[in-house]
């Protein structure tokens, strides 16, 4: 599972500081043309010169980096934050199943509907650890988990008697495209990478790029 990536803000932020560059040289070069007598070229004066206007300009410059900086990093927590709020709100939504309760619905004439494909977030509550994983087949891949077929710790907790929760959450209708990223965004939002299940290097939390 890939790292997701923001290149439009890298692209914004590229920019931004390029064109804040560009415009303290090009405002210091018109400074030196002013200031500077006609016709004469005189090192010792033009460094003199270059070192007054770069003290002048300065202090506006860094009020103008201050503020890019500042709308830069206010989209990059925007675009960090917001799948997290899409999943905390789907998962708000979603039916906590035990999993007596799961094989019980899952069962020919249960009230869960056809397999899908979607997401699973499995809940410890004893240990506070969430195991999140991804299906074509959510019924049938939740169902090996507490079987022995699927991740072995959460099997070794369940038999040992933990209390576990099951959500399952469909791709349709979650405002996902892709279940790769729909399971990434839960694993972030849940720290099932850093304090759950999820530990194969695949499940790490990606970097989100916002400077590559």
């Amino acid at each position: 599972m890939r790292g997701k990536k923001h290149p439009g803000i890298a692209r914004f932020g590229k920019a931004a500081l390029i064109l804040w560059g560009l415009c303290l040289v090009v405002e210091c070069l018109m400074s030196l043309r002013d200031a500077l007598p006609a016709g004469i070229i005189d090192p010792d004066l033009f460094l003199m010169v270059g070192r007054q206007t770069l003290v002048a300009l300065l202090p506006r410059y860094l009020g103008y980096l201050a503020a890019i900086l500042i709308v830069w990093a206010c989209i990059a927590y925007l675009a960090v934050s917001r799948p997290r709020r899409r999943i905390r709100r789907l998962v708000t939504g979603s039916r906590k199943l035990t999993p007596q309760q799961f094989f019980q619905v899952r069962r020919p004439h249960g009230t869960l509907a056809p397999d899908f494909p979607g997401i699973y977030l499995i809940y410890n509550a004893d240990r506070r650890r969430y195991y999140v994983g991804q299906a074509h087949q959510v019924l049938s891949r939740v169902n090996q988990h507490f079987t022995g077929r699927g991740n072995g710790d959460v099997y070794a907790d369940y038999v040992a008697g933990d209390t576990f929760t099951i959500q399952l959450l469909a791709l349709r209708g979650s405002g996902y495209h892709s279940l790769d990223d729909f399971e990434r965004d839960a694993i972030e939002t849940t720290h099932a990478y850093t304090e759950g299940y999820n530990k194969t290097a695949g499940n790490r939390p990606c970097t989100r790029h916002f400077i590559r």
